[in-house]
Formats: structure tokens, C-alpha cells, sequence
């Protein structure tokens, strides 16, 4: 699923279905993370927040912000599960030179 190669020692570059992603390393990719969610999640909130309440029916475009959401939910699943593979991979590396 991902293919991981080193770009530098606080950064690495990770593939995932062809899409190349700069994922900073350990606390910094905690940072970059948080950074992200908690803008994603504001720009969700006033979208909801506007097709909720500022319309008396229940438009199409509440059913496209779904799919919106639930698909950048899962890119983010996508991208912190390699960023946790990648630490686990150097963490075992460290701990284990010879494998």
C-alpha cells in the first residue's frame, strides 16, 4: 500500500496510491497532524453548520459534504497509519540492527 523512502532525517516521503506525501518525523509529524485535523475539522464544522441550519430542507449538497468528509477522514487513516508504520519500521531498525 505504501512504498516509504528517507528524503532526510526529519522528513521522509511516503507513496500512497501514487499520491508522494512529505510526512515530518516523530513529534513533528504528532504537530503536523494535530495541525491538520483541527483545520479540517473547523472547515467541516462550518459547512455542516451552514447546510444544517441556514436551510429550511435538507439540500444535495449536505449528501456530497458527507462523502467530502467521510473520504478525507479515511486519507487521513491512510496517512497517519504510515507515518505510525514508517516509526514502528525505524524504532524495530534501532532496536534490531541486524534485521
Amino acid at each position: 500500500m505504501s512504498e516509504e523512502s528517507e528524503i532526510g532525517s526529519d522528513t521522509s516521503k511516503v507513496s500512497i496510491h501514487g499520491l508522494n506525501i512529505i510526512i515530518p518525523n516523530t513529534s513533528e509529524t504528532v504537530s503536523y497532524f494535530n495541525q491538520s485535523l483541527r483545520e479540517i475539522v473547523s472547515i467541516h464544522e462550518d459547512a455542516f453548520k451552514k447546510l444544517l441550519f441556514e436551510k429550511v430542507d435538507i439540500p444535495l449538497e449536505l449528501a456530497e459534504l458527507f462523502e467530502h468528509v467521510g473520504n478525507r477522514y479515511l486519507d487521513f487513516s491512510i496517512e497517519i497509519s504510515a507515518a505510525h508504520n514508517e516509526y514502528q519500521s525505524r524504532l524495530n531498525s534501532t532496536l534490531n540492527p541486524l534485521e
